[in-house]
C-alpha cells in the first residue's frame, strides 16, 4: 500500500464538489492542496523531524481514491 507525506495539521474540513461527501484539506510538502476522506488518520507521525510536524498517510484514504467522480477532475495533458 502506497503512503503520502503530509502536514500534519488539516487546513479545512469542507465538502466534495462532486459526490457531496465530508473530506479534510491538508497540505502537501510541495504547498498543494490534498483532499483526505473525513477521520484519515496518519499511520506515521514524526513531530520532530519538520516544522511544521508531517505525517505518513496511506493513498487509500485521499478522497481522489475514493470519489465516484475524481475522473472529472484530473487535468488533461495538451497535446504535443
Amino acid at each position: 500500500m502506497a503512503l503520502i507525506l503530509l502536514k500534519k495539521a488539516k487546513t479545512n474540513t469542507g465538502v466534495c464538489r462532486s459526490c457531496g461527501a465530508p473530506v479534510d484539506w491538508y497540505t502537501t510538502p510541495a504547498g498543494k492542496a490534498m483532499p483526505m476522506n473525513a477521520g484519515a488518520r496518519p499511520v506515521h507521525e514524526d513531530p520532530d523531524s519538520f516544522d511544521p510536524p508531517f505525517a505518513t498517510f496511506h493513498t487509500d484514504d485521499t478522497h481522489w481514491a475514493t470519489c465516484p467522480n475524481a475522473g472529472a477532475w484530473k487535468t488533461q495533458k495538451a497535446p504535443v
